[in-house]
């Protein structure tokens, strides 16, 4: 690993209070890409709550949210997300066929079209950073402006989070910080 992760000891009282702020929110805890993020307590205070907004609160379904959250970890190679994320899909009702053709590589047969159109502007906007105006529309009408906007967000935020962890070669088996750490 070439970034130590400090301990809750070793943190300022500024990242502590984050620490303990993300421990209280939907997380429950602060996993290791976030640990990183507190070595700067404001980078980690704005991006956490980007973080939370995305994975919580956007306007896409949890499973399509999932969906494009195993895109990006499949195209960055980041096994800590594509794990995390992995088990949030299937108890999304992502099917494991799907899940596993994604992670091959190959093109899965999804259950809807939602899925299919999700699938290609998440593949679509990575390996040609375009996507063409067909697959747009089409998830448009299915998804609006608001769900296109935070489906962009979504793939940022874990591109974030995907770099956090390979650039810096955090394990995957990094401890998360709890509460009582704090």
């Amino acid at each position: 690993m070439r970034f130590s992760l400090k301990k809750a000891s070793e943190l300022s009282s500024e990242s502590r209070a984050v620490a303990r702020e993300i421990c209280e929110g939907a997380r429950g805890e602060v996993p290791a890409p976030l640990r990183a993020w507190l070595i700067n307590p404001e980078f980690a205070s704005m991006s956490q709550s980007l973080g939370l907004y995305l994975r919580f609160n956007s306007s896409l379904p949890k499973k399509l949210s999932e969906l494009s959250i195993l895109c990006v970890a499949n195209f960055w190679g980041s096994p800590f997300e594509w794990e995390t994320h992995k088990k949030d899909a299937i108890k999304a009702g992502l099917g494991i066929d799907a899940i596993d053709a994604i992670k091959l590589g190959n093109i899965p047969i999804f259950e809807s079209e939602i899925e299919r159109l999700i699938y290609r502007f998440c593949t679509d906007t990575l390996d040609k950073k375009h996507v063409d105006h067909d697959t747009y529309q089409s998830l448009y009408k299915e998804i609006d402006e608001q769900g296109i906007l935070d489906l962009i967000g979504i793939m940022g935020y874990y591109t974030l989070i995907s770099l956090t962890l390979n650039v810096l070669e955090i394990d995957q088996n990094v401890p998360p910080l709890r509460h009582t750490d704090l």
